[in-house]
């Protein structure tokens, strides 16, 4: 009996502490974000870099991610299946991945 109330009273705390906890929780996850847009818009150099390190990540995301349309009807008009198109693109995404890190860190450090 003492070891079944010792463990509805820890419940209880715990309940409590994770409960305020949450309320700081919420705040945080938009002062975040906030503060990174801030550090971007800032400085206008982080901004380019992050805006091209998007659009670079998006498109080379685009050329193997079977949730792209474009990318599984072309692979299903030209009658090959999904794991023989990423055996064949897999060297020239491993050349774009290495380009793309190579012009970030290039932007990056000019």
């Amino acid at each position: 009996m003492l070891v079944l109330l010792v463990l509805v009273f820890s419940f209880m705390i715990f309940s409590v502490i994770i409960l305020g906890a949450a309320d700081f929780v919420s705040p945080a996850l938009v002062i975040m974000p906030a503060r990174g847009v801030t550090v971007i818009m800032n400085n206008s150099k982080i901004r380019a870099l992050v805006v091209t390190a998007w659009q670079s990540a998006s498109g080379w995301m685009n050329l193997w991610v079977p949730t792209t349309a474009v990318t599984i009807d072309g692979v299903a008009l030209a009658k090959v299946g999904y794991d023989r198109y990423l055996r064949f693109v897999w060297p020239l995404l491993a050349i774009l991945l290495v380009l793309i890190c190579g012009f970030l860190a290039l932007g990056a450090v000019m």
